[in-house]
């Protein structure tokens, strides 16, 4: 008698055979991917091929990108479409300063920098499998001798808020007022720094920008009839045979929410306020400071406003208690708000019914962190008041009886006392750093 399978010994084999089959099905797909990425790669090489033989039938004064320095006809980035693929190609192409006859950042800088020019072309694809592009780089040297004393060289470095180069910035150097005009992109090495030897001899008319995802920006400033910009966000000069250096700071970007409650913690909505920053770049026509960073603006319906993209940098923070109505009574956060590179920070202001004389009082210690339960005493004009500082180590004195000079004492447990004469003349604000014996 012959026995035959039973449901689950087929099952079983279809299952396996099921593996096997996808098995196979997803190892022919990746022999097809590959097979196709090798034709793209072989592609991308011949367009690469194609770049650097057209640099090689330029005259040496002739190679270059368009905009670029040097300058020349080749584009620095162009989209070429290759049996239905479409591949990047990028040329950048620099002179280069040869540590043989010593650099521009050797003591004495060598000021003959541009020795020969290195290409380098790059294409890329999109690609599922490899994201590595195909890279060819040459030098092109000159027949006679190396040139340089009828231009200038710009030493650029972007440093963080800690001082330390930023590697990868992006660099942005544009200048239409010289022939032929200069609109080059590089970027920023290990230590933060480019070096663009050959440029044409100018005036205050190179505007330089520096970007990096994730980080602020800086820039130059074109000057006008209602700005002019401060020393360093001035367009920079290119003098023959000589070095400007130019050094910009960018960091992490930050953002900041600000909220108005009252002191029950009930939104307040539609509340005009200004913050302003402290980093300056230049004036206006008449003669005012303009900061990089200066707004009026309004708290929606449910009391809130987002700032995104914000620089590190100290703020201060107002509500004009005549136009909204209403005094900070406290914040979260010690003003002037500190804004750390790479943060996240929420200022609540809670707000109460305005007051013509009105003390608010911050108190910290040297590290800036609020002191909890400093007991503040305020006396002056017939006024004794004691107030003990809550969370955000603040106080709030109001209504102040008459405009005086009142004595603020303060104390706390582990802390030297401070006395302060302050004059009260409208809404005024202090802040006390106290010391440990």
């Amino acid at each position: 008698m012959t026995k035959g399978f039973t449901l689950i010994e087929i099952l079983i084999a279809v299952f396996v055979l099921a593996i096997i089959v996808v098995g196979l099905f997803g190892f022919v797909v990746l022999i097809l991917k590959s097979t196709h990425e090798g034709q793209r790669r072989i592609i991308a090489t011949g367009l690469a091929n194609e770049k650097m033989e057209m640099v090689r039938n330029l005259s040496y004064d002739s190679v270059g990108t368009v905009g670029g320095i040097p300058a020349g006809p080749i584009v620095q980035s162009e989209q070429v479409s290759r049996n239905g693929s479409t591949y990047t190609v990028n040329t950048d192409i620099r002179y280069i300063d040869d540590p043989f006859d010593g650099t521009v950042t050797d003591s004495p800088p060598d000021l003959l920098n541009t020795d020969y020019k290195q290409v380098r072309v790059e294409v890329s694809w999109t690609s599922t499998l490899s994201d590595r592009p195909v890279l060819l780089i040459t030098q092109i040297t000159p027949r006679g001798i190396e040139g340089g004393d009828s231009l200038g060289t710009l030493i650029f470095q972007a440093l963080n808020a800690a001082g330390t180069g930023v590697a990868g910035a992006t660099v942005h150097l544009v200048n239409s007022t010289v022939n032929p005009a200069v609109n080059l992109t590089t970027s920023t090495n290990d230590d933060g720094r480019v070096i663009i030897p050959g440029l044409t001899p100018s005036s205050g008319t190179y505007q330089i920008t520096v970007t990096k995802d994730g980080y602020t920006t800086e820039q130059t400033y074109t000057a006008s009839s209602t700005f002019i910009p401060d020393v360093d966000h001035s367009h920079i000069n290119a003098l023959a045979g000589e070095l400007t250096n130019k050094t910009f700071v960018i960091d992490g970007v930050s953002s900041v929410v600000i909220q108005t409650v009252n002191d029950v913690d009930v939104a307040i909505g539609n509340i005009a306020y200004t913050i302003t920053g402290t980093k300056k770049i230049g004036t206006d026509d008449l003669g005012e400071t303009v900061y990089l960073f200066a707004h009026e603006d309004t708290t929606d319906a449910v009391g809130q406003f987002q700032y995104e993209d914000v620089t590190w940098d100290t703020y201060s923070f107002v509500i004009d208690g005549l136009t909204t109505g209403y005094d900070i009574k406290e914040t979260s956060m010690p003003l002037p708000l500190v804004v750390a590179p790479a943060t996240e920070s929420t200022l609540t202001a809670i707000l109460v019914p305005h007051e013509e004389l009105t003390l608010h009082t911050t108190i910290l210690d040297i590290a800036n962190a609020p002191i909890v339960n400093a007991a503040v005493h305020v006396t002056g004009a017939e006024y004794n008041e004691t107030l003990n500082t809550g969370e955000f180590g603040q106080v709030f004195f109001t209504p102040i009886p008459e405009v005086a000079d009142y004595t603020v004492t303060v104390d706390a447990a582990g802390y030297d006392q401070v006395v302060q004469q302050v004059n009260v003349d409208g809404g005024k604000r202090i802040q006390i750093i106290m010391n440990e014996p």
